[in-house]
């Protein structure tokens, strides 16, 4: 062929067919892939996502041409991003929503708790009788992380004796007794807590600390030892200055 000759020939119409045929199976690819996210959208996001995404896709399905290919390709993935994006932030809220209902709130009230003292004498802590706030201290005897508080907890202690009561609360009654010898503990403690008192209270970490009032609500919840940030809130709280935790080695030492 010369330029101006407009003869069609055996060998422009298989190459036509050819392009034809391309540019099929790629719209046909392009709606397999919106099919399949249109399937990820009603198992994810349900039927509301699912009416918006056919509109999306009968108005999407006007682009596809040879053309348009590429765009569609784009526009599919992009959806797909933000659409998995959505779903990683939904996980986020279930995730933090779990963490808060497994969390003592403040405000919340909470009842007197009943119990046994180190010498197996049963005991109860009624916060109207105290007629101030109390400091909760819930540790283990051998919780390490108790041990390396211990000299947070006891400046803790007498620093606020004045403003509040300080009652600790153990989870076990294992070795109580001799851990209250051997620290000269000079504060009440409290073990064999029923089950139902320790789901009310949140209590299972070790340290934790609790603030309840007099008129049984609680004014604030701490978990953890006493370092960093921790630390700082509890010594603005309190208006105390804490010499932090104690070094491992030191801990191992005292065992």
């Amino acid at each position: 062929m010369v330029c101006g000759d407009n003869t069609i020939t055996p060998k422009h119409k298989a190459a036509w067919w050819s392009c034809r045929t391309r540019s099929a199976v790629c719209a046909s690819t392009i709606q397999k892939s919106l099919f399949e996210l249109l399937i990820f959208i009603n198992s994810h996001f349900g039927i509301i996502a699912v009416v918006r995404t056919k509109i999306f896709m009968r108005n999407l399905r006007l682009l596809v041409s040879a053309k348009h290919l590429m765009i569609a390709l784009l526009l599919g993935s992009a959806s797909i991003n933000i659409l998995l994006a959505l779903k990683v932030k939904s996980e986020q809220r279930k995730v933090e929503l779990v963490k808060t209902e497994n969390r003592l709130q403040i405000g919340r009230a909470v009842p007197d708790i009943t119990g046994e003292s180190p010498e197996g004498i049963s005991t109860e802590i009624n916060f109207p009788d105290i007629k101030r706030p109390t400091i909760l201290y819930v540790f283990t005897p051998t919780c390490i992380w108790c041990k390396r508080n211990f000299n947070n907890m006891m400046v803790l202690r007498h620093g606020v004796e004045n403003q509040y009561a300080f009652i600790g609360i153990s989870l076990t009654q294992d070795g109580i007794r001799e851990y209250v010898a051997q620290h000269a503990i000079d504060y009440p403690v409290v073990s064999r807590i029923p089950e139902a008192t320790k789901v009310i209270y949140r209590m299972g970490g070790t340290p934790s600390t609790i603030v309840v009032s007099a008129d049984r609500k609680v004014l604030q919840v701490w978990t953890g030892a006493y370092s960093g940030p921790l630390k700082k809130e509890i010594e603005q709280y309190f208006k105390i200055q804490l010499p932090g935790l104690a070094e491992r080695d030191v801990v191992s030492s005292r065992r």
